[in-house]
């Protein structure tokens, strides 16, 4: 998802400093980019924020149903702070896999 965000960001905040900004990325992730932004062309800022909205919301939501499945559904039980350690939890794992 870093990536996407990435994208994202670029495409609504600094849109005339994104390719300058891709040619930083190593060349698997500029391609990448390159092809995400190519499906975002033409969208304007709203719909681009949109988009990314809810594919964050979507992402939340898998990390809340990972991380309730390791406390046996009782997330919305739990204090904050531990509630924010496990979904983290839940994002590191789904990042290395």
């Amino acid at each position: 998802m870093h990536l996407r965000a990435f994208c994202y960001f670029g495409i609504v905040k600094a849109p005339a400093r994104l390719e300058q900004t891709l040619r930083l990325l190593p060349e698997a992730d500029r391609e990448a980019c390159t092809d995400l932004i190519k499906g975002l062309a033409g969208m304007a800022p709203p719909q681009v924020c949109a988009r990314w909205e809810k594919e964050r919301a979507e992402e939340r939501a898998a990390l809340e149903t990972a991380a309730q499945k390791r406390v046996g559904g009782r997330l919305c039980a739990m204090p904050g702070r531990v509630r924010t350690l496990l979904l983290r939890r839940a994002r590191w794992q789904s990042q290395e896999s």
